[in-house]
This record gives C-alpha cells, sequence and structure tokens, in this order.
C-alpha cells in the first residue's frame, strides 16, 4: 500500500512537470526563481497562505512575471509566489527571524519547507535526466542550496563539517573562497573567524579529505 501511494505521488510530480516542460525550456536559461516555482506547483510542497497583510505578494509577482510559470488558479499562483519568495530569501542567506518576521512563520517551518524544497528539488533534477528537461546541473545546485540556506559561491566550503552557511561567509568575505584557500590559510585567522573550536574540526575534516584522496590515489596505482 505504501508503495502505491509513493508511486501515486511520483507520477503527480512528474506530471506536473512534464506539463511545465515547455516553459521551462522555452528559456535557455531558467532562473532560480523559474525553478523554485516550478517546484512549488508540484502537489507535494506545503504552500504557505497569503493574508490579508501579504499585499506585497501581487508585486512581486509583477516584478517577476518573466520568471514566474503559467498558473491558471490566481489563488495558488499568489501562494506559490510567497512560497517561492521565502524560498528565494532562505537560499540568499537573509536571516531567520527576517524570513520569520515577513512570512509570518516559525524557524521550524522555515526548515520543514527547506526540507521538502530540497527533496523535491532533488527530484527534479533526477526526473531532468531521464525527461531530458536540460535543467539537472542547475536543480542538483538548487537542492545543494536549499538545503544550506546559501548562495552559489559557498558551496565550496559548506561540506565541511561545522561550518553553515554564517561561518562559510565570514570566510568568504575574508578571502578564503575555496578549499585550496583554507588549507593555504593562516591558521590564526580561520580560528579568529569560526572560533577555536570550529577551526579545528574544519581542519580535521580537511585531513580526512586529503587521507581519503591519497588513498584513492594509491589504489588506482596498483
Amino acid at each position: 500500500m505504501l508503495e502505491n501511494l509513493q508511486n501515486k505521488k511520483e507520477d503527480n510530480n512528474k506530471d506536473s512537470i512534464r506539463n511545465a516542460k515547455d516553459q521551462s525550456m522555452s528559456r535557455k536559461r531558467p532562473s532560480d526563481l523559474s525553478l523554485i516555482h516550478l517546484m512549488t506547483m508540484t502537489p507535494d510542497m506545503v504552500l504557505l497562505y497569503v493574508q490579508a497583510a501579504d499585499g506585497w505578494v501581487e508585486e512581486f509577482i509583477d516584478q517577476h512575471q518573466g520568471e514566474l510559470n503559467d498558473e491558471d488558479n490566481y489563488d495558488y499562483l499568489l501562494r506559490e509566489a510567497k512560497t517561492s519568495a521565502m524560498l528565494s530569501d532562505w537560499i540568499g542567506e537573509v536571516r531567520e527571524e527576517l524570513i520569520s518576521d515577513r512570512y509570518r512563520i516559525g524557524p521550524g517551518d522555515i526548515r520543514r519547507s527547506a526540507e521538502t524544497a530540497e527533496w523535491l528539488m532533488h527530484s527534479m533534477a533526477e526526473l531532468s535526466k531521464h525527461l531530458d528537461l536540460g535543467i539537472t546541473f542547475k536543480a542538483e545546485q538548487l537542492a545543494l542550496r536549499i538545503h544550506y540556506g546559501a548562495g552559489q559561491d559557498l558551496l565550496a566550503l559548506l561540506n565541511l563539517k561545522g561550518i553553515g552557511r554564517v561561518r562559510a561567509r565570514k570566510l568568504y568575505l575574508s578571502g578564503i573562497t575555496s578549499i585550496e584557500k583554507l588549507n593555504a590559510a593562516d591558521r590564526v585567522e580561520v580560528a579568529r573567524l569560526l572560533g577555536p573550536k570550529i577551526a579545528e574540526k574544519s581542519s580535521l575534516s580537511l585531513r580526512n579529505r586529503r587521507g581519503m584522496r591519497n588513498t584513492r590515489g594509491m589504489t588506482e596505482k596498483r
């Protein structure tokens, strides 16, 4: 029974993305917002409710008409647009308290929406491989950004243990924009930016990475 329900959900999501395929493919390079809105049109995405104080949502729709997909039901469009705006703020590194205030939701709601959105965006990437939508890489990158709530430029740093979007941004703004630069950075400066404990965790993570690469290299030579 559970398998049947899962199959039904996957079919619904596939139908939603197939229906929007012509729209997404008509743009050579769909924007982040285009794909996020496309994802909110799937049945499994829980949409935010639009309240009387959310007059800005209509302005948001007007400003981003070229990026939003066609939606016949205007009430749904309002909710999809509000949810898309919230997720865009999330991956744009807007602070959680500001997101909570603007959208009148709690931190737990943000996390739940992000978890569902990450799964759906990953599913979109997988479907893109099979349906040749041409959005596979972008959807994969967006899934990662939704997971971390961070910009594209931070993804290289976010795989390290103990480093979230706030600490990664500190490193980036200090000129440490990649794993290679973090390896070469002064340990005292890294500890000042991250704190001694987190700096030690990141250093251990880097050493483990180097060890794994060396092990793979030796295996390949054999």
